[in-house]
């Protein structure tokens, strides 16, 4: 019989979940001297993933899970509000199709993040012999199109929410603000429209 992409070499009903198959990946990248950064950016990538498809065995999310998933996120809303933060993927997403009007991720972002993420636990699992084809390979969205997402500039409310904050009215400055750069970095990206990694 033809497997299926993420069939494994082992029997289907064995092996590891996706959330220990990260584990794996997460060893492995530390041993590596890879950057702290990462671990970070991709948890927050695959447990968006098990929220939207649960955690399932590697050997049995296909790569139709992760188109469907990709499709999902085009909803994922750029900047969370507030009355969202916490709250399920499906809520998340459904937010973001009731707000067309409201910045979504950029392709750029889905496939550079999101996907990555995806494409490399699941390169893990490949090379431990737990499936034997990577399902996220091939897949990416498109940057134009009806995927280009426009990138709106704040609202008058966000300005005021932002520069009223502790940072600007008391000269509070938070342990991973960067001391003045919490400052200094929102009003360069005010008055330049820079963007912050040119900023920094």
């Amino acid at each position: 019989s033809v497997p299926t992409p993420a069939s494994s070499l082992a029997d289907q009903s064995d092996g590891p979940t996706i959330l220990e198959t990260f584990e794996h990946w997460k060893r492995q990248h530390i041993r590596a001297g890879g950057p702290k950064k990462s671990i970070s950016e991709f948890e927050t990538q695959v447990r968006r993933f098990v929220d939207f498809l649960g955690n399932k065995r590697v050997s049995e999310v296909t790569k139709k899970d992760i188109i469907a998933f990709k499709d999902a996120i085009l909803n994922y809303p750029a900047r969370c509000p507030s009355v969202l933060v916490g709250k399920p993927f499906a809520r998340i997403v459904e937010w973001g199709e009731e707000n067309e009007a409201a910045p979504k991720l950029s392709a750029k972002t889905i496939n550079e993040k999101v996907l990555a993420a995806l494409r490399a636990v699941f390169t893990c699992a490949v090379e431990r012999a737990d499936i034997d084809l990577n399902p996220v390979a091939g897949i990416r969205v498109k940057s134009t199109g009806q995927h280009a997402r426009p990138r709106l500039p704040y609202t008058a409310d966000e300005l005021s929410a932002l520069f009223g904050s502790p940072v600007f009215v008391e000269k509070y400055r938070p342990e991973g603000g960067a001391d003045e750069a919490a400052k200094w970095m929102p009003l360069l990206a005010l008055f330049t429209g820079a963007r912050l990694e040119e900023i920094a």
